[in-house]
């Protein structure tokens, strides 16, 4: 009896530093991602474009930094948080000038499936102020899927 508590004692204890392994892989690397969200605020034509993610590693902290890159080789940095499989991506959306209608902060919400794939939905923050919207800003949402690059 004494050796099947012993047993299973080590069992637990190797079965809970186990855990983590399952807890989700890890969004570090690099990621092809297609992006839909409107044209601009209170549009109702949608765009969809390609980003391209540089993943970085986050240790043991729940976030992480990221480089992006969009279709017209603009470059800009992002931050991530991964919580398992969730994980959630911020960035501003390059614009191309002042006064621009279709500059905005992204927010990707969404899952890390399978370790090779990327899917959710995408809230879109304008840099147009509306006061009747409770963020002051106009708001839209959209969505995004990818792959693992390597």
């Amino acid at each position: 009896m004494k050796n099947l508590s012993r047993s299973l004692f080590v069992s637990l204890a190797v079965a809970a530093m186990a855990v983590p392994a399952f807890a989700g892989k890890a969004l570090e690397g690099r990621w092809s991602v297609n992006v839909t969200i409107p044209v601009s605020a209170n549009s109702k034509t949608k765009r969809t474009f390609t980003i391209n993610l540089d993943v970085g590693p986050r240790g043991d902290s729940l976030h992480g930094r990221m480089t992006i890159t969009d279709d017209q080789g603009r470059t800009v940095g992002g931050v991530y948080r991964q919580s398992g499989k969730q994980v959630s991506i911020t960035y501003e959306l390059p614009c191309a000038g002042e006064g621009d209608d279709s500059c905005a902060s992204l927010v990707l919400l969404g899952k890390v499936k399978g370790g090779t794939r990327l899917k959710g939905s995408v809230v879109v923050m304008w840099d147009s102020q509306n006061s009747q919207n409770p963020a002051l800003y106009d708001t839209s949402n959209g969505s995004f899927s990818g792959d693992r690059l390597e």
